[in-house]
């Protein structure tokens, strides 16, 4: 929606605006929005992965 149309629909609700400035993402938002559930990389968060001792075999 551009501003001649929100400006449009503002006076038609006779509401009073003082300034429409346009908002842009940028391209990190962009990237950050589409990869958003990609995971590459998982971390441990149990104990499950610390050092145990090996039994000695006989």
């Amino acid at each position: 929606m551009d501003a001649d149309e929100i400006g449009a629909r503002a006076r038609s609700a006779n509401l009073q605006l003082q300034e429409l400035t346009p908002a842009r993402a940028s391209l990190e938002d962009i990237f950050i929005d589409l990869t958003k559930d990609a995971v590459d990389y998982h971390g441990a968060t149990d104990s499950t992965n610390s050092t145990h001792k090996l039994e000695n075999p006989r």
